[in-house]
């Protein structure tokens, strides 16, 4: 039988675990946040922004609706990504599932990941002649080994 045990190094967000040989491997983390913004016309918005810290890479995916203010035509759809920083230096790799749901008068929006300071950020782009109020939920995982 392996005997795990976990121990917390200095960062109170890193848990590390050990094995009865001493093998140390980190326990990835997962997490869930929401957020939500409003874009009028083509502008964008920021929903949700997850943090990136230094050696850690990350899985992340998010949840993206909008909806017109006066028409109540809406956008659906999920996008997902690869964040890293190493070396102090961030990235966002890859994004998108496909085109969002749309209804035609809001299916020039989009969302899609995209790299902030150190965060990968969830942001929405409107579409010309509206406002979208949109809401996000984002799921991410990170993991420095």
């Amino acid at each position: 039988m392996v005997k795990i045990k976990q121990i917390s190094v200095g960062n109170p967000n890193r848990v590390l675990q050990s094995d009865a040989a001493g093998v140390v491997a980190e326990i990835p983390k997962h997490r869930i946040i929401t957020g939500s913004g409003q874009t009028v016309g083509a502008a964008t918005a920021v929903l949700a922004s997850v943090p990136l810290v230094n050696g850690y890479s990350y899985a992340v995916k998010g949840w993206v609706v909008g909806r017109e203010s006066t028409s109540g035509d809406s956008l659906a759809g999920r996008r997902s990504s690869m964040a890293k920083r190493v070396g102090g230096t961030s990235s966002v790799l890859g994004a998108g599932e496909g085109a969002l749901a749309s209804d035609a008068s809001v299916s020039l929006a989009d969302a899609d990941f995209v790299l902030g300071t150190n965060t990968a950020d969830l942001q929405a782009t409107g579409a010309v002649g509206t406002t979208i109020n949109w809401w996000c939920e984002v799921e991410y995982i990170e993991f420095a080994p």
